[in-house]
């Protein structure tokens, strides 16, 4: 037999207690029967969001929830947690169908009433005196002169219009007693009678559900996070497999040689794949077992496209956050000794250098714009950040630079390292104070630059030594900026002038102080 919508059944699978489900119509939910079953159900508790199909002839599969009858398979589903929790919603839902029942049965059984009040209003004695006061109006028509017809015309006018009034007074008062479940049908049969008699009960319902409190605002971020965690489900390891192995499959793909390379279809493909895991819960167990995380975590890098890695990430940070306390404290521990080892060798070859797992982390820390500015590859100076590292072997030191780099403010920091003002000796040797850093340069010019030169005439004679060394001037014919500077005084004109010399080209050129 096939179950009618929203009745409450016991629903019987491999591996699970009798469990409680509510009959729905698939249709709302834009899922298709699978053959050999009729019936869809909806597992209770309703947040899991879980449905399952299932044969309404089979009695060893489905059968009707009925609270009287079922103890024994209340018991048994109370041992577990999860079925104990379905069971109450199911017992909550149980009770508010048959109090909507009862309310039907008096809401007939009072129409009914009423029904037989209006049968009363057309007896016999109450049709006799209608018909005696028409037969008395049209004997006195006809006997009283032409004259009066028309003070009789408007007497009978406001006669009908009093027996309209007080039929309308006494079938409101007969309605009235049949309670607040009758107010549609009571303006429908006021509406017929006068009109617009009705109106006031519409107004009357618009002032009683305006009575009632909203639960939440439109933009209420508590309501909407709630909505989302209630479309969340539990995933199972079979699922997590199929999705882990499409994600590598797709990364392969977007794999030519080293080179990641995504075309729009491959990102949407990506997006496709990636958004289920948005809805699920995973657990440690799983994470572990599964390596999902990792798969996920393969998008991160700044070569996929802005939308699939705000979607990993927001996929990951999710997970996260739901381990408990202890494990998040523990992973984040794990990761930050991670960043500052160096047993795993990852990141850009480029150049014939392999960059350690903190040599990436270095990398990431210098913006495009910074690395414009400067003809040094990032990589090379990330490789000495890391080898001079290495050589402290102090996992402090490590975590200390790399926050030193990351931060936002350092920006003439991480020039200096991209045009070789400041080596990458210096930085690992006093990684918390950046300034000492930057100002070390400056003095040392200001010290070049009080020095008077051996021979005016020729201001580039010491240019072979490094003392005058400088990154504030632009070649004009390669565009570097290594180069020796030295100012000298023009006494024909009075002032200072610096002569520079590149140190890539040999060209010369000449700059007013």
């Amino acid at each position: 037999m096939a179950f009618p919508l929203n009745t409450l059944v016991w629903l019987k699978q491999p591996g699970h207690p009798w469990w409680p489900g509510i009959v729905l119509d698939p249709a709302t939910l834009e899922m298709a029967v699978p053959a050999g079953y009729d019936t869809c159900v909806l597992c209770l508790p309703s947040a899991s969001s879980s449905v399952a199909f299932a044969n309404g002839g089979n009695a060893e599969e489905l059968i009707r929830f009925d609270p009287a009858t079922d103890a024994e398979l209340i018991e048994a589903g109370k041992e577990t947690s999860d079925c104990a929790a379905a069971i109450e919603e199911a017992l909550s839902v149980y009770e508010q169908q048959q109090a909507q029942a009862r309310n039907k049965e008096a809401a007939e059984d009072r129409d009914d009433e009423r029904k037989g009040a209006h049968v009363r209003k057309g007896d016999a004695a109450h049709r006799t005196a209608k018909q005696e006061k028409k037969r008395h109006r049209r004997r006195e028509r006809s006997e009283s002169p032409p004259v009066g017809r028309r003070p009789r015309h408007e007497k009978r006018k406001m006669d009908k219009r009093k027996y309209k009034v007080s039929g309308d007074g006494e079938s409101e008062s007969t309605e009235d007693v049949s309670g607040s479940d009758d107010d549609a049908k009571r303006s429908k049969s006021t509406g017929k009678k006068s009109g617009k008699a009705g109106v006031p009960d519409a107004v009357d319902q618009y002032d009683r559900e305006a009575q009632h409190v909203p639960t939440h605002q439109e933009d209420d971020a508590v309501y909407l996070e709630h909505v989302l965690r209630e479309k969340r489900q539990a995933a199972s390891d079979t699922t997590l497999q199929i999705i882990r192995n499409k994600l590598e499959t797709l990364a392969v793909a977007c794999d030519h040689g080293g080179v990641i390379s995504v075309s729009e279809a491959a990102e949407e493909a990506l997006l496709d794949a990636l958004s289920p895991l948005s809805l699920m819960n995973i657990t440690l167990d799983q994470l572990r077992r599964l390596k999902i995380g990792v798969v996920v975590g393969k998008f991160l890098t700044k070569d996929y496209p802005v939308r699939v890695v705000s979607l990993a990430s927001a996929i990951l940070t999710y997970w996260f956050r739901q381990l408990p306390p202890a494990t998040q404290q523990r992973l984040s521990a794990q990761s930050a000794l991670e960043l500052a080892s160096n047993d795993t060798t990852i990141g850009s070859e480029r150049q014939g250098l392999s960059l350690g797992a903190l040599g990436v982390q270095l990398e990431a820390c210098f913006t495009d714009e910074e690395v414009y500015d400067t003809i040094n590859d990032p990589v090379v100076v990330a490789k000495e950040i890391e080898m001079e590292l290495e050589a402290v072997d102090d996992e402090d030191v490590s975590k200390e630079a790399l926050a030193t780099l990351r931060d936002s403010q350092n920006t003439a920091l991480r020039r200096g390292l991209l045009d070789g003002s400041i080596a990458a000796k210096d930085l690992v040797a006093n990684p918390g104070n950046p300034g000492a850093l930057l100002r070390r340069p400056e003095a040392e010019g200001e010290k070049a630059s009080g020095r008077s030169p051996a021979e005016p005439e020729s201001p580039l004679a010491d240019g072979s030594d490094f003392t005058n060394f400088t990154t504030l001037y632009a070649c004009p014919e390669c565009g570097s900026r290594e180069a020796v500077a030295n100012e000298y005084s023009v006494q024909a004109h009075d002032n200072m002038a610096v002569f520079v010399r590149c140190l890539k080209c040999g060209e010369t050129w000449n700059v007013e102080a």
